[in-house]
């Protein structure tokens, strides 16, 4: 089984500098968004075990997919996706 590839970084800021692969995930410790109307509910299940330790803090991970780019939310437990760019996505977040 191929080890997932994650970054963590510790801002928005930091987040958006990145040019993360395809099939990777990007972890923005101390980060919630505030516009989470359109968001789900969502507990972050598909998410892999790996990642399971962040979701006690505030915090946003970021999965890159060649089809979408998906945010899943911690505390709140939401998850938006969308078939945009990863820089798009970070926009509206």
């Amino acid at each position: 089984m191929k080890k997932e590839k994650i970054l963590v970084v510790h801002s928005l800021q930091d987040a958006q500098s990145l040019n993360p692969e395809l099939n990777s995930y990007v972890v923005i410790l101390g980060y919630t968004p505030t516009l989470t109307g359109e968001w789900k509910n969502c507990e972050g299940s598909s998410l892999p075990s790996s990642l399971d330790a962040y979701k006690g803090e505030p915090v946003v991970i970021v999965k890159i997919t060649p089809q979408k780019v998906k945010c899943y939310a911690f505390p709140p437990r939401k998850s938006y996706c969308s078939t945009g760019t990863y820089r798009q996505v970070l926009e509206r977040i």
